[in-house]
């Protein structure tokens, strides 16, 4: 049985969204947890995880498409990830290569990053990921953290 992929619920001074970026496609297998797709409001960009593993069966609702809170965006077939934990354990040993070659950004520009206005009805947030390390170059618009609220998960990109 196939498991269904909704949008999350949203606050509550938004009508609607928009689909923004689907990060996998049809037939590519997920993670539980993995981001797989992006809802847009006027006020914040939704993060949708997988909810559990398997694989992207269908998209019910495209790129561009308006959606609403709570509406399916797709669904997750049964059947194992392909490699299942050995790809994990490659994809972690990879980045893990890929931070060490990182050299520390030493004489660059610095900008202060502030966390994004909440929306109307959130007063606080917390730090739930950082992106980058201390040090590390970072580019324009590269996603450095994720903010999680009771409702929504912003996220803070370089100015």
């Amino acid at each position: 049985m196939a498991t269904e992929i909704k949008a999350p619920t949203f606050p509550e001074s938004v009508a609607e969204g928009s689909v923004a970026a689907w990060h996998k496609k049809p037939g590519d297998s997920v993670e539980r947890d993995e981001l797989i797709v992006e809802i847009e409001t006027d006020k914040v960009v939704l993060e949708v995880v997988a909810p559990e593993a398997g694989t992207l069966s269908e998209v019910l609702a495209e790129e561009g498409d308006t959606v609403a809170s709570e509406q399916v965006l797709g669904r997750i077939g049964k059947g194992a990830a392909k490699g299942g934990e050995q790809a994990v354990e490659q994809k972690v040993n990879a980045k893990a290569e890929q931070k060490s070659d990182v050299k520390p950004a030493g004489g660059g520009k610095q900008h202060e990053v502030k966390a994004p206005t909440f929306p109307e009805s959130i007063q606080e947030g917390t730090v739930a990921t950082w992106h980058k390390q201390v040090g590390e170059a970072v580019k324009r618009d590269e996603v450095l953290a994720d903010i999680e609220t009771d409702k929504v998960v912003l996220e803070v990109v370089a100015p």
